[in-house]
C-alpha cells in the first residue's frame, strides 16, 4: 500500500512536469511537435486520472456515466456548431484530431475530464450539496476562461468575432452544473488530491502559454 501511494505520488509529480514542458513547447514559435500531440495529450490525461482515481468496486459505473458525460458534451457541442446559438458563432480547426460532426471527440473527452477534475475538487469544501455544484461549474468556467485565448491563438477553434461571447460562458455555467449533477447521482467519488494536482497542472499549462502570448509578444 506504501509503495502504491509512493508510485502514485510519482506519477502526480510527473504529471505536472509534462504540463509544465507542454506550455513551454507550445509557447514556442516552431510548436508543430507540441500541437500535434495535443489529442494524445487529453487521452492520457483521462487514462492516468481514471488510473489513479477509479474505483474498482465501481468500475461498471465509472464506464457507464463516463460514456453518458462524454456523450452529452459532445452531442452539445455538435449542435453548438451546427446551430450557432449556444456558445455563439465558432468553429474547430483540425489541431484536436479526429472529428464528428466538425466537432472533434478530445473535446467530449475534455468534457468530461474537467468534470471530474472539478467534482473531486470541491470534496475540499463542507457546504451544502448545491453550493458545491456551483462551486465546481465555477472552476469550469474559470478554466474555459483561460483556455479561450489559447485555443484561438494556437488555432483550435475559431470565433467569428474572434473572441467569445458572454453567451459562451453562460453556457459553460449551465451545462457544467448538469454534468455536476449526474455526477452526484452517479455516486462516483475522485480522489482530492488527484483532482487538484491535475486542476494545478491545467493551470500552470495555460497560464504558460498566456503569459508567453500577452507578456512576452
Amino acid at each position: 500500500m506504501i509503495l502504491k501511494h509512493k508510485t502514485n505520488n510519482y506519477i502526480l509529480l510527473l504529471i505536472i512536469f509534462f504540463h509544465a514542458i507542454g506550455g513551454i513547447g507550445l509557447s514556442l514559435k516552431n510548436n508543430n511537435f507540441f500541437l500535434n500531440f495535443t489529442p494524445i495529450q487529453i487521452y492520457f490525461n483521462f487514462l492516468i486520472f481514471s488510473y489513479l482515481t477509479i474505483n474498482k468496486k465501481k468500475i461498471f459505473e465509472y464506464i457507464f456515466f463516463s460514456s453518458v458525460i462524454f456523450s452529452l458534451g459532445l452531442f452539445i457541442e455538435i449542435i453548438g456548431v451546427k446551430t450557432q446559438y449556444i456558445f455563439g458563432s465558432y468553429r474547430y480547426g483540425s489541431v484536436l484530431g479526429y472529428s464528428i460532426y466538425n466537432v472533434p471527440i478530445t473535446i467530449g473527452l475534455n468534457w468530461l475530464l474537467l468534470s471530474y477534475i472539478s467534482s473531486g475538487v470541491i470534496q475540499i469544501f463542507k457546504l451544502n450539496i448545491m453550493l458545491k455544484f456551483v462551486i465546481a461549474s465555477v472552476i469550469m468556467v474559470l478554466l474555459d476562461y483561460l483556455i479561450e485565448p489559447v485555443a484561438i491563438n494556437l488555432k483550435w477553434w475559431y470565433w467569428d468575432n474572434i473572441n467569445p461571447p458572454i453567451l459562451n460562458f453562460i453556457a459553460w455555467f449551465l451545462i457544467s452544473y448538469v454534468i455536476q449533477v449526474i455526477i452526484y447521482f452517479s455516486g462516483l467519488n475522485f480522489n482530492k488530491k488527484t483532482s487538484i494536482t491535475f486542476l494545478l497542472s491545467q493551470i500552470l499549462l495555460f497560464l504558460i502559454i498566456n503569459i508567453k502570448f500577452y507578456v512576452f509578444n
